[in-house]
């Protein structure tokens, strides 16, 4: 009897973490959207002239794909987690 109960408590704990990873998931995507939002429009730079402007048009466009591709990971371990968590409310309420 008392292996149910220990059981049922570390339930309770790891749909506690899933929960906590969730807030902390949630809130990094609203740290990458802003982070996108936030990429200059290297082609329109006059800052830079020549080879300088292309390299850095470049390095801008690359920190943009990086940026949107661990966005899209983040949602995903989001959406992942958010499944987790309802099958460990379905199990332990």
């Amino acid at each position: 009897m008392s292996d149910v109960v220990d059981v049922s408590a570390e339930q309770v704990r790891v749909r506690a973490a899933l929960e906590r990873q969730l807030q902390a998931l949630e809130s990094l995507v609203d740290r990458f959207e802003e982070a996108l939002m936030g990429i200059p429009h290297a082609a329109h730079s006059e800052i830079w002239r020549g080879e300088a402007h292309r390299l850095y048009v470049a390095a801008v466009e690359s920190l943009g794909r990086d940026l949107a591709s661990a966005d899209m990971l983040i949602r995903s371990a989001v959406s992942h987690t958010r499944r987790a968590v309802s099958v460990m409310a379905d199990r332990v309420g």
